[in-house]
């Protein structure tokens, strides 16, 4: 009798709605393997995608490309992305601009960002740009060694040749020095060799500036002097950082900035 009481409230006690049902197995829980997870959204995150920085670099790069149209330009950094891919054929003048436009929408693309501009990270990533300007400005009138570092208008004359030299030389040579340097050492030391990637990214950010510091010497006819090397490399070293952190645009914003303060203050 004991029993058959314990089993029909066992039974009474299954068909219970208010009973909790047990929990399915956590890995039932997964997302499915072809679920994409939203890339994050604010400020930050809006800065560094490649969509923004080419919006945002889009007239220094058209002002840069009209005056070198107009008086010509000696930037080493735009004639190497033309020669580059001269190897592939024909090219022209605007080569340079047409290389830098497709690698960032390609970017975009392939990070699946989507296709909407932030005015107000534009608007941001002019503040940082002209910020981070800010610390070589101040190294610069503490050592001096700024006057020694600055790029040479190469034969162009007067304020507007200058400040196109500026924006062609804050586009081009962060895109070869940065993005093309940075992404090929990080692709060899992370995708290949499987390193960490923090210590690929500060081992890749040293390697661009040395080398952006060096080709200064070594495609140009200055003589080499230790305190520009060292100005320069403390430049790439930001730049790079930049990059790394907050993206192409800014990086090459801060170029930019950094050039324009220059010759503004040196003219």
């Amino acid at each position: 009798m004991q029993s058959n009481n314990v089993c029909a409230c066992l039974s009474a006690g299954l068909a219970d709605k208010n009973v909790p049902m047990a929990e399915p197995p956590a890995e039932n829980l997964k997302p499915p393997d072809d679920w994409v997870k939203p890339p994050p959204d604010g400020y930050y995150w809006q800065t560094q995608r490649p969509l923004n920085g080419l919006i945002f670099l889009l007239p220094a790069m058209a002002f840069f490309h009209i005056c070198a149209f107009v008086w010509g330009s000696g930037l080493l950094a735009p004639a190497f992305i033309a020669w580059s891919m001269n190897l592939w054929g024909p090219a022209s003048g605007l080569l340079p601009a047409m290389v830098v436009v497709t690698v960032l929408l390609f970017q975009q693309s392939a990070h699946r960002f989507g296709w909407s501009v932030s005015p107000l990270a534009l608007a941001g990533m002019l503040a940082e740009s002209v910020l981070w300007c800010v610390p070589l400005a101040a190294m610069g009138c503490l050592t001096g060694w700024a006057t020694n570092a600055a790029a040479q208008p190469d034969g162009v004359s007067g304020l507007t040749g200058q400040l196109a030299q500026a924006c062609g030389a804050g586009i081009y040579e962060e895109f070869i020095f940065r993005l093309v340097v940075i992404s090929l050492i990080l692709f060899f030391m992370v995708d290949l060799l499987k390193l960490p990637h923090g210590r690929s990214a500060v081992v890749a950010i040293v390697l661009s500036a040395l080398a952006f510091s060096a080709c200064h010497f070594l495609v140009g006819a200055a003589a080499f002097y230790w305190p520009r090397f060292i100005f320069l490399s403390t430049a790439g070293l930001l730049w790079g950082g930049l990059y790394v952190l907050r993206g192409f645009g800014i990086a090459a914003g801060a170029h930019i900035a950094w050039d324009v303060y220059f010759h503004l203050s040196n003219p």
